[in-house]
């Protein structure tokens, strides 16, 4: 798969007193809610880093034994040229302990170039990194922003928000928001330029219209292959925002073979202005 910007969650949110929420009102404001906090997120991570810890494991079939594989990368976001929406990179430093050759901080670069060019070189270093993915499935899209920037203002008219939608728990204020994608083509594609498109959810906390969790589906026909994407967000005192702290993914084919993936964050840092990286 392509695209230019990925299961399981260990923590289950449980939402008790549920109330489905099924005013076209309601659900605009919702929406319009989440699109504002999207927007401003992306202002504020553009300028960040984390360090990522990816373990990956590939099962080709379900008495093969387990492959596995651990990345070390930095994650960035990195602003779209003349538009207001943000793609996440990576850029693996250590793949099983061994250094990575001719990395050089090449994600902390980016931020020193002109927004275009920044673009297009993070594009090439997102397509670089993936090769170090295991398993079958090509792709560069698993990354924990992609559900956020997916249905981000300049991409949510391609996507419906089902009616009968938001669910809401009213002990909590937290509301379950669903999408799914329909113009074509779509946003993610495979390499031959199949369409592949995305569904999901996002859970909100509608008092503070702060994102705590986010779910990404896919069914790519071309492999028989279900994907799904989930990205747990936890606040952070040095940033003062909510920012990913873990991504689960699984990889299914009908053939019997699966890949997953579980990625943590840490270490957030802003960029300073001569480009040298101030950890906390």
């Amino acid at each position: 798969m392509k695209k230019s910007c990925g299961l399981g969650l260990a923590t289950t949110i449980t939402l008790t007193a549920i109330t489905p929420v099924v005013s076209a009102q309601d659900l605009d404001n919702v929406v319009d809610r989440a699109s504002a906090y999207i927007v401003a997120l992306g202002e504020k991570l553009s300028t960040v880093l984390a360090d990522e810890h990816y373990l990956q494991t590939y099962r080709p079939t379900a008495t093969a034994p387990i492959e596995e594989r651990r990345l070390w990368s930095e994650f960035a976001l990195v602003r779209v040229a003349d538009r207001d929406e943000w793609v996440g990179f990576r850029d693996v430093m250590t793949v099983d302990g061994r250094r990575v050759r001719d990395r050089d901080n090449r994600l902390a670069r980016l931020f020193l170039q002109r927004p275009e060019n920044s673009l297009a070189r993070g594009r090439a270093i997102a397509d670089e990194s993936a090769r170090f993915n295991l398993g079958p499935v090509v792709r560069n899209f698993n990354v924990p922003t992609a559900a956020l920037f997916l249905v981000h203002p300049a991409n949510a008219w391609r996507f419906q928000f089902t009616e009968g939608h938001p669910w809401c728990d009213t002990s909590t204020d937290l509301c379950q928001l669903s999408f799914e994608e329909h113009e074509r083509p779509t946003l993610i594609r495979t390499p031959t330029g199949t369409s592949v498109p995305v569904r999901g959810f996002l859970w909100i906390d509608l008092s503070s219209d702060r994102i705590v969790r986010t779910e990404l589906q896919a069914h790519l026909r071309e492999r028989q292959l279900d994907v799904m994407v989930e990205v747990r967000y936890g606040y952070n005192s040095t940033l003062d925002l909510l920012v990913p702290v873990e991504m689960r993914e699984t990889y299914n084919s009908a053939r019997g073979d699966q890949t997953t993936g579980i990625a943590t964050y840490n270490g957030y840092r802003r960029f300073s202005v001569d480009a040298r990286v101030v950890r906390p």
